[in-house]
């Protein structure tokens, strides 16, 4: 995943991480906020966006604002996210849809083609593909295994918490590939996974809305996607259009192979259609 600036995770506190999530995504608007702005929005306390500059090299909020200029690191694509966000919508279904559209180019923007390619390369490779999808990305993940199944890919869901995901564990090999849909903050779940499949090691893949995240060091591959900022209502379209996006990709790489199972489920329907009828 590419970041519009450095930050050294390995020295960031929760909470700087935090802040430094927020000021990922709200580079355009940093020019406009003070000290108090960040903190009310990202949430935390004043004196925590005060020390931070500090913590990532900068004398203080100025300085940071000053480096930004020197940079420029304000982009047209963010501008646009910035002028969908004072949109003064008249009705619900219109300012959804607008949010939607920059939820879209925001990911768009930020999700690395490289790392998108390369989660497709581990994925057509993967002998099985396990996915964790815990609670609001539950339907991710069986979006991701309904469509690549009717390709002939095997891919099994992962139990969401609790001692049974030990008993999936067990049967991970150096041969497949886990993704992992990883949304808001980092489960332990999550961590014991990740921990497990670099032991092996076994190829990782996680789909965040996190830009600043210890996910970066700990997966193989980081593909973003955008759902709103963390105090707003969280979208799924956006994670949904990447799921989509890889299930295309995968199948144009085993064309022949996903056509053909595709044309088997089609014999196996007209077969037995006066037993099990449309």
């Amino acid at each position: 995943m590419s970041n519009v600036f450095n930050w050294d995770l390995g020295s960031l506190s929760p909470t700087q991480k935090n802040i430094a999530d927020f000021i990922e995504k709200n580079a355009d608007r940093l020019p406009y906020l003070t000290e108090s702005d960040i903190a009310a929005e990202v949430p935390t306390s004043i004196a925590s966006v005060s020390r931070f500059w500090q913590a990532v090299g900068y004398a203080n909020l100025k300085d940071f604002k000053h480096s930004i200029r020197e940079s420029e690191t304000i982009t047209p694509a963010k501008k646009m996210k910035n002028m969908f966000n004072k949109i003064a919508a008249d009705d619900l279904l219109c300012d959804m849809l607008e949010r939607t559209a920059e939820y879209l180019q925001d990911t768009s923007y930020n999700l690395a083609r490289e790392q998108f390619d390369l989660a497709v390369d581990k994925m057509v490779e993967a002998k099985t593909i396990y996915v964790f999808a815990p609670g609001p990305s539950e339907g991710l993940g069986a979006l991701l295994q309904f469509r690549l199944n009717r390709f002939g890919v095997r891919v099994q869901t992962l139990p969401q918490s609790g001692h049974l995901l030990f008993e999936s564990l067990v049967n991970f090999t150096p041969d497949d590939v886990v993704v992992v849909f990883s949304f808001f903050k980092i489960l332990p779940e999550t961590k014991v996974i990740l921990d497990y499949a670099a032991e092996l090691p076994c190829a990782s893949i996680v789909i965040t809305d996190r830009l600043v995240s210890d996910l970066n060091i700990q997966a193989d591959v980081v593909l973003y996607t955008c759902r709103g900022q963390l105090w707003e209502f969280h979208s799924m379209v956006a994670p949904t259009a990447v799921v989509e996006s890889l299930v295309i990709a995968i199948g144009l790489r085993i064309e022949h192979r996903a056509l053909a199972n595709l044309e088997r489920l089609q014999a196996l329907r007209k077969k037995y259609a006066h037993v099990i009828p449309k």
